[in-house]
């Protein structure tokens, strides 16, 4: 479409009649993610407040239509990589995320982790060295109050701060230990993230909240009890990356209702509604 077509096209976002407006608004859509810059040029060219709230809202709707859509292929893909998953929810918050960053800094982390293990090592030895890496030396930590924030979630977040939630630094701890070749598996609570090892004589379970700390099947329920989760069979066994993504995102549309902004809690339940 001519320049001069889409600026009148856009001009019509002022109108009263909700015909109108919404015939624009579909057409607006229809131009998808390459139209973003478009909308952004006219937002920029327009000084009506009413029409820059409509181009921000349709701006809004491609951008969570393009992520759904990437959460779709991300659930059909054979491997449902994590980090993959975690960019895209990431991206929610920052659209123009650099993705190779955070691949390179996650893939120096463990690096660096790999030179201080060896074969020789039990899979206990080597997690006690990995949350002596991930905690004490490179100082990730918890956020405070963060399950009422949102941006903890994310992986620009947790990188570039070094502070995360439950389930931002579960996802780190679970992504550089399969890229290690240590089996650990996700376990997703009520607002809440677990890594269950199951092997090394028997099962035990991690906490990345708490640095990483280690307990056995008999504590869990003391556990749960303290964070004020009931016991369930559930916790018992490894959940999918699915159920990872979900839980992940339910609690950021927790933390963005519970922050006053309910139209970006309604943009995140769009997204677990196609997981």
């Amino acid at each position: 479409m001519e320049e001069k077509k889409f600026l009148a096209l856009v001009s019509l976002l002022e109108d009263d009649d909700p015909g109108v407006s919404n015939h624009v608004e579909s057409v607006l859509l229809d131009f998808g993610i390459q139209g973003i810059l478009r909308l952004e040029s006219a937002w920029e060219m327009n000084a009506d407040p009413k029409v820059q709230e409509r181009i921000e809202d349709i701006i809004q709707k491609i951008r969570v239509k393009d992520l759904s859509g990437k959460l779709i292929d991300w659930k059909n893909s054979p491997e449902q990589d994590l980090l993959n998953m975690w960019h895209i929810v990431s991206e929610f918050q920052n659209p123009e995320l650099d993705r190779d960053k955070y691949i390179s800094n996650i893939n120096k982390l463990t690096n660096k982790i790999w030179l201080e293990l060896n074969d020789r090592m039990s899979i206990y030895e080597k997690l006690k060295i990995i949350n002596y890496m991930i905690f004490s030396l490179e100082g990730f930590k918890p956020e405070p109050d963060n399950s009422k924030t949102p941006g903890a979630h994310f992986i620009s977040t947790l990188m570039s701060n070094k502070t995360g939630n439950v389930f931002s630094l579960g996802l780190l701890y679970l992504i550089i230990t399969r890229k290690l070749n240590i089996r650990l598996y996700g376990i997703a609570l009520e607002e809440y993230f677990l890594l269950l090892q199951p092997d090394m004589p028997g099962p035990f379970y991690i906490d990345p909240m708490h640095r990483g700390v280690f307990f056995t099947p008999r504590e869990l329920e003391t556990f749960l009890s303290k964070i004020k989760v009931p016991m369930s069979e559930l916790f018992l066994k490894p959940s999918d990356h699915v159920l990872l993504a979900k839980s992940m995102l339910e609690s950021l549309k927790k933390s963005y209702s519970s922050g006053f902004k309910p139209s970006k809690a309604e943009d995140i339940a769009q997204l677990i509604n196609v997981l």
